[in-house]
């Protein structure tokens, strides 16, 4: 797991690139990575989507005006050929940005609450069944799986707001599955609540999607 905190990070971007977007006329990306594309990839979490904001045909060079050209969210410093980009006041925007890319969303106070992934999705539905929420089953992706949490994150007083991305899905829906799979199983096999006698119909079809055997 990688966590990309907007309020720690200043991100590095090629002033060259920089400037030949803004000057382009077109709508243009900026990504995590410091990247400047006009058409970003599927996998690009993104932290800027726009164009420039400059009063008629004017070109822009490396002025001090810079750092308000993307708009007041965004700071830039000048630094030689590079940028300094911060973009933590833009949290929302950002938000917005990146949520249908995300595999999950953290940014609201209620927490997790579905997947992006249809099949992921799927397998956290049916664990809902055994009270395994979207928490605990990201709880284990985040340990075992290639995941990059995009956040706000704040130590005193504690705050976290946040989206996970994974380019690896084939991967983190098996991991999903055999996590919440054993669990049910474990349940099942333990837990007086859980015996097959007391399951309801739904949990039946929870515990068959998951391939466990409930016996005669």
């Amino acid at each position: 797991m990688k966590k990309f905190n907007l309020n720690k990070e200043i991100i590095y971007i090629e002033k060259s690139s920089f400037l030949n977007a803004l000057n382009s006329n077109r709508e243009f990306f900026i990504t995590t990575d410091g990247k400047v594309t006009l058409e970003p990839k599927s996998e690009d979490i993104l932290l800027f989507k726009g164009t420039a904001k400059v009063d008629g045909n004017s070109k822009l060079s490396a002025t001090p005006s810079l750092n308000n050209v993307l708009g007041a969210n965004y700071k830039l410093v000048e630094d030689g050929e590079k940028l300094l980009f911060k973009a933590n006041s833009a949290w929302t925007e950002i938000i917005e940005l990146n949520k249908k890319s995300a595999l999950y969303d953290d940014t609201s106070p209620d927490g997790i609450s579905e997947f992006e992934d249809k099949e992921l999705e799927e397998i956290g539905w049916h664990a809902c069944e055994f009270n395994i929420n979207y928490r605990t089953i990201v709880e284990e992706l985040e340990l075992k799986c290639d995941i990059t949490i995009l956040c706000l994150e704040n130590e005193e007083p504690y705050m976290f707001s946040g989206l996970g991305f994974s380019s690896d899905l084939v991967h983190i829906r098996e991991v999903a599955f055999k996590f919440v799979k054993d669990k049910v199983e474990s349940l099942v096999k333990n837990d007086e609540d859980y015996e097959k006698e007391e399951l309801t119909n739904d949990q039946i079809e929870a515990a068959q999607f998951f391939k466990i055997n409930l016996g005669e």
